[in-house]
């Protein structure tokens, strides 16, 4: 009887331990930010596609005044952000906005255009990684205008310019 239950605990100790490693080993939970703003720089990478980045000094818009009349107002905080992964000009170039339209194409980020990009902080790179953005051109009215979006990687974080 002694060893059964000697054989069960150790079972049981393998079991546990087996178990408590592939949760360390398991995919971090990938939780999505907003993060919204004026473009200040666009750096271009040929090392890798991921290294492509761009500085974002996060903004919020609001309306001021109601109606017809209504004003949006760009209110930016001072405060920058460096989203990484934004992949090949080519994969943007290429993009298929609407095919039963035959719109293909986004433009590239630009210093001054608004942003608003759905990203995951990753502790371990200490960076943030972009999911899928918004681009808006800004009129002198400070108005968004011309926005397009784009889809850089699938819900599990895979990139889909190499699909």
């Amino acid at each position: 009887m002694k060893k059964t239950v000697k054989g069960l605990l150790v079972i049981s100790a393998v079991v546990s331990g087996f178990l408590t490693a592939q949760t360390a080993l398991a995919e971090p939970e990938i939780v999505m930010e907003e993060i919204a703003g004026i473009v200040t720089a666009v750096t271009l990478c040929t090392e890798s596609d991921d290294c492509a980045s761009m500085e974002v000094e996060l903004c919020t818009i609001a309306a001021n005044g109601s109606g017809a009349k209504a004003k949006t107002f760009i209110a930016c905080t001072g405060e920058t952000v460096t989203m990484y992964g934004l992949g090949p000009v080519d994969y943007w170039e290429n993009y298929v906005v609407d095919a039963d339209l035959g719109i293909i194409g986004v433009a590239y980020p630009a210093v001054g255009d608004y942003v608003t990009v759905a990203a995951d902080y990753r502790d371990c790179e200490e960076r943030y990684v972009a999911y899928s953005m918004d681009i808006c051109d800004v009129d002198n009215n400070e108005d968004l205008v011309n926005c397009q979006t784009i889809v850089l990687r699938d819900e599990d974080g895979d990139v889909l310019w190499n699909q």
